[in-house]
């Protein structure tokens, strides 16, 4: 259980860092539009990758197939609860352009750091003792 907060921390830091820096820009250069479009792109974002590390948290106690199977559904149903939140966000006014970049950004810093844990887990992993 240590390595999965490890694995969160270490995903989601850099994640919120971006995230937040790109709220502060719209927000800046967009006003209000900006701010709305920053929030929502973080919160979509946490939201769907917090979902993603709960499925792989189960995924060491079933089996493979099992895993496979709920892999599919996890993302089967991320992408049928994107295109309705996107759906029900197009009457907020708020920047789309804005949206996309920060909800990009947010999640490639967030997988980037998801891959910078997986593979570095190992290392970091103290030998156990005879």
């Amino acid at each position: 259980m240590k390595y999965h907060k490890e694995f969160f921390l270490s995903s989601m830091v850099p994640a919120l860092i971006v995230g937040t820096l790109g709220l502060v820009i719209a927000t800046v250069l967009l006003g209000r539009a900006g701010l709305v479009a920053g929030i929502f792109a973080v919160l979509l974002v946490f939201f769907f990758l917090v979902v993603h590390l709960l499925v792989s948290l189960a995924a060491p106690r079933v089996s493979p197939i099992a895993t496979m199977g709920l892999a599919m559904a996890s993302y089967f149903l991320k992408i049928i609860a994107v295109v309705l939140c996107l759906f029900l966000l197009e009457p907020i006014d708020m920047d789309k352009r804005a949206f996309g970049i920060i909800a990009i950004a947010t999640t490639t810093t967030w997988l980037a750091g998801e891959i910078w844990a997986y593979s570095t887990a190992w290392t970091r992993r103290k030998p156990r003792r005879p």
